[in-house]
């Protein structure tokens, strides 16, 4: 599989990224099917936080119900939230470099 030009833009901005920051994890996230509306979808992570606490960081910066659960999908797959971004980003990097992850929710009362 071949890179293109934007992805190749995109290779060279998260070499970039982790060469300044190495102990961060790039991700881009965006809205699943009738998901929240994600304003900010470029993110910078530390490679120690959890999942569970990308995801109350994401969660702060949405306008969301506290009775709806968010979840992040990468590849089609709930991550479990007690990993850590480290293990995200060895698991699931992009030949780009970043770590794509859709973010979905579920009304848990009702």
């Amino acid at each position: 599989m071949s890179i293109g030009n934007s992805n190749l833009n995109l290779k060279k901005e998260s070499e970039s990224i982790r060469k300044l920051h190495p102990t961060k994890v790039p991700i881009i996230l965006s809205s699943g099917k009738n998901g929240p509306v994600i304003k900010k979808n470029k993110y910078l992570v530390h490679n120690e936080l959890t999942i569970g606490q990308f995801i109350h960081t994401v969660r702060k910066k949405l306008n969301i119900d506290h009775t709806t659960a968010l979840f992040l999908l990468i590849d089609n797959k709930i991550v479990v939230c007690s990993k850590t971004m480290e293990d995200i980003y060895k698991e699931f990097q992009h030949e780009d470099g970043f770590v794509y992850g859709v973010i979905v929710h579920e009304s848990t009362f009702g």
